[in-house]
């Protein structure tokens, strides 16, 4: 069986009791090491450990092959959730071809770490319902209809990824959505990890802040939604007055 497992963004306590089995007794490991904490490794029972960083999805596969050809149990190990630019696709479009099973086993995203470390939600009523993953692309392949000036559109939480190095283009983007150059921005530098930062800027001053902080990585920039719009409005979820399967009430919140 082949494994890959999210390992959250980075604190060795943030991830899965399955994902820590697995690694506990996988013969071989592959890991994102320029991303993930070798501390996730320490019980980990092989030798055959790979960091992948400096591979090629050829090299990656190859020595997947070899492995899975031999009989062993491998696991690919990837930072926050595969499923969110976890570039898995190579991978597992191999997998297919090649009849191997593998299975995908869940991580927390930086997006979800970083909500909780500042002790908030990232969807609420009277703010936004609707949360808005997404990147500013600078190689990669861009998609006209996703740009970030259409998103944010939207006034949903956002949350941007990838994209600290690209910093002057997130403001323009913001700016050409109809952003204010004094609305809120938050940047989550390395959650969960020792070094940890979550610092508040505006939109005009997002490239400014980074480059004073020398963050150009391993950042999430958090704008809009909660973040730009505040509201007092109580979500019924808990109201006393509303009705649902689990709980009834006379006086029925309509």
């Amino acid at each position: 069986m082949i494994h890959i497992i999210g390992v959250g963004p980075g604190d060795p306590d943030l991830i899965t009791v399955k994902a820590a089995r697995i690694i506990e007794k996988t013969d071989v490991i592959l890991y994102a090491d320029s991303l993930v904490n070798p501390d996730i490794l320490k019980n980990a029972s092989t030798d055959r450990i790979y960091g992948t960083s400096g591979m090629n999805i050829n090299e990656i596969n190859e020595i997947i092959q070899k492995f899975y050809n031999e009989g062993m149990d491998i696991t690919v190990i990837h930072s926050g959730d595969p499923s969110i630019y976890g570039a898995i696709n190579d991978v597992t479009s191999f997998m297919l071809k090649n009849n191997m099973n593998y299975e995908i086993i869940p991580g927390i995203s930086s997006l979800f770490a970083a909500a909780a470390a500042m002790g908030m939600e990232l969807t609420s009523p009277g703010s936004t319902q609707t949360i808005i993953i997404t990147r500013v692309p600078r190689r990669t392949e861009k998609f006209e209809s996703e740009d970030l000036s259409v998103m944010a559109r939207h006034g949903a939480t956002l949350g941007i990824f990838l994209s600290a190095s690209n910093a002057g283009a997130v403001t323009k983007k913001l700016l050409d959505a109809g952003y204010s150059p004094d609305d809120r921005v938050i940047i989550a530098y390395r959650i969960s990890w020792p070094d940890q930062k979550i610092i508040e800027t505006t939109v005009n001053d997002l490239e400014k802040t980074l480059f004073e902080n020398r963050i150009n990585r391993q950042a999430l920039i958090l704008t809009g939604g909660v973040f730009t719009h505040n509201s007092d409005v109580k979500s019924f979820l808990y109201n006393p007055n509303f009705v649902h399967l689990f709980r009834n009430n006379k006086n029925k919140v309509q």
